[in-house]
């Protein structure tokens, strides 16, 4: 089973993401090489452990575009997604600080970005075990340019859980002053949007409350973000089934306390990380592991 990770998918291919033209073009192609499951083949490959080589769509972070452009594009060609929606943003009123680093990239200098923000960041501010581990593994299949890599690294790695709102809030207000909420509201799917895509055959899972690096929080922080976003999730959309996506997703962005919660939460029962990889017998055998490839490595198609 090859599952597929989204983010971002609009007209210019904004944050980093993809262009409808580039969406549409890899659909086409994994319906010709393969075939994309319909929700009932997907659920009982999970359920029963019955693998096979086709592909499941999945999209991350609750953004706009998936209801605005992907939900109708996925209603055309009769198909179904899986999308993981973080909640904090709903009782915020605010961007969540990934998508705050993605903003202020998309919009802004990379190199004048970078400069302020490492000069209001001290060493304490800084989680410098973690640092070569980071390099080695983060950004590594994107083509970004030099200082959106060190600015990445720095705002949504590097810095420690306690620091990141109140950094970001300053670089945020330095060039958006008081419109934070209303980029917001244009930034994420509204909750009637998400749980209209529910109630017409889409999956929704959950993404933690504020997508945080998991593996940088206690035990007790971990258990709210991920708990609270399910049981939040669970509660306005009535769902029967529990599905979750890692934020960040790579290998050093969870710890085993992250996946003993997630083993010992009997409400969640199915969780997705990022690696470069099909869903083979984890299917079965390692339920709170479930490897998903990134669309970006299917670019070339």
């Amino acid at each position: 089973m090859k599952i597929l990770m989204y983010h971002s998918i609009n007209k210019n291919g904004d944050y980093n993401g993809l262009t409808i033209h580039q969406f549409k073009k890899q659909l086409d192609y994994f319906k010709h090489h393969w075939d994309i499951m319909t929700r009932k083949e997907f659920l009982k490959c999970l359920q029963t452990g019955n693998n096979n080589d086709n592909v499941v769509l999945t999209f991350d972070d609750g953004l706009s575009c998936h209801y605005d452009i992907v939900y109708p594009i996925l209603k055309e060609r009769g198909l179904f997604g899986v999308f993981f929606a973080s909640t904090g943003q709903y009782e915020k009123n605010k961007l969540l600080n990934v998508h705050r680093t993605h903003y202020l990239l998309d919009r802004y200098n990379s190199k004048k970005i970078f400069e302020y923000a490492s000069k209001l960041v001290t060493t304490e501010m800084v989680n410098e075990k973690r640092i070569e581990e980071y390099n080695e593994e983060v950004y590594k299949d994107q083509n970004n340019s030099e200082f959106d890599y060190k600015t990445k690294r720095l705002l949504n790695y590097y810095l420690k859980p306690m620091w990141k709102d109140q950094i970001l809030d300053i670089v945020m207000g330095s060039v958006a002053f008081n419109l934070e909420q209303h980029i917001a509201n244009e930034f994420y799917m509204s909750l009637k949007q998400m749980k209209k895509m529910s109630e017409d055959g889409m999956l929704i899972g959950s993404h933690t409350i504020s997508h945080p690096l998991l593996s940088e929080l206690n035990e007790e922080q971990q258990e709210r973000e991920i708990i609270g976003c399910h049981a939040f999730l669970k509660e306005y959309l009535k769902l029967n089934y529990g599905l979750f996506a890692y934020p960040y997703g790579g290998k050093s962005s969870f710890n085993a306390t992250t996946k003993c919660i997630l083993h010992d939460y009997k409400d969640i029962d199915y969780s997705f990380i990022v690696e470069g990889k099909e869903a083979k017998e984890e299917v079965i055998h390692n339920v709170h592991k479930i490897p998903r490839l990134d669309c970006n490595g299917f670019l070339d198609v």
